[in-house]
């Protein structure tokens, strides 16, 4: 349990927050909120996550108890492209909360591609009057970041420093965004290791104090599910490598090997 000091409010209202598993109570004239979650979290982090939230309640001059829902926190959203993302807005929203979409990824490659990603993302994200905010690419940063590393398999050094550099940007922004926590798209794919981007969002956090990383699963509760139906809804572009040259080599190397295979198969027949 974390006890907190907030501002006084006047009213007596317990406010549920939907992903920390989490609840505010406050009573008349009271300036203690408590609040209870299934982590460690720090006296700043917690009061701005929970403090929008009891300014609001403050200006509305509520009196009276009952249970209020409201959208109570930003989260950032480190974006890798629409079709990983969509099904994470979606929950996000239904459940209260308000995400900032970030877009930085400076693997991707070549600028047309990377373009291309952005522009699917800008699309869907406007249509429903999400903030996405555009980091800057600077691949040669990123080649010198993966340097040695280009050879790596998928899932190897190469993906685990790249995550890295994604990850620490993703958190300097929320933390210049004065945003408590911010999780990824990345977690989404299953393409992905989860262990190393729980990895590379736990070191994110630590290089930038003051912000959490949401280590979430968002395959789960049907989310992968769900994704295969937005991309087909929104008509997204999907691609079929992560983005960088080196993947999309590997890749045209597999689908050349299933060729190879096929027709090997087809002659021998």
């Amino acid at each position: 349990m974390f006890t907190g000091v907030f501002p006084a409010v006047e009213l007596s209202v317990q406010v549920v927050h939907p992903t920390l598993g989490a609840h505010i109570i406050l009573k008349r004239k009271k300036f203690e909120a408590r609040i209870l979650t299934h982590f460690a979290v720090n006296v700043n982090i917690a009061s701005a996550i929970f403090s929008p939230v009891l300014r609001r309640l403050d200006n509305r001059g509520r009196s009276g108890g009952g249970i209020m829902r409201a959208m109570i926190e930003k989260v950032l959203l480190h974006s890798c492209c629409a079709p990983c993302s969509a099904a994470i807005i979606e929950w996000m929203r239904a459940h209260d909360i308000e995400p900032v979409v970030y877009f930085f990824n400076p693997n991707i490659a070549p600028q047309e591609e990377y373009d291309k990603r952005k522009a699917e993302l800008v699309r869907y994200c406007r249509e429903l009057g999400i903030t996405v905010i555009d980091g800057d690419r600077d691949h040669e940063a990123w080649l010198a970041a993966v340097r040695g590393l280009e050879n790596e398999p998928e899932r190897g050094r190469r993906c685990q420093a790249c995550f890295n550099l994604r990850l620490s940007a993703a958190a300097a922004k929320a933390r210049e965004l004065g945003i408590a926590r911010f999780t990824t798209s990345l977690a989404s794919s299953r393409w992905k290791s989860l262990e190393q981007v729980s990895r590379a969002g736990c070191l994110a956090q630590e290089a930038h104090p003051g912000v959490l990383f949401w280590d979430r699963n968002w395959r789960k509760e049907g989310l992968q599910d769900r994704r295969a139906e937005l991309l087909k809804i929104h008509n997204f572009y999907n691609q079929l490598w992560c983005g960088c040259e080196f993947s999309q080599r590997a890749m045209l190397r597999r689908q050349w090997a299933r060729e190879q295979a096929a027709e090997t198969c087809a002659a021998a027949s």
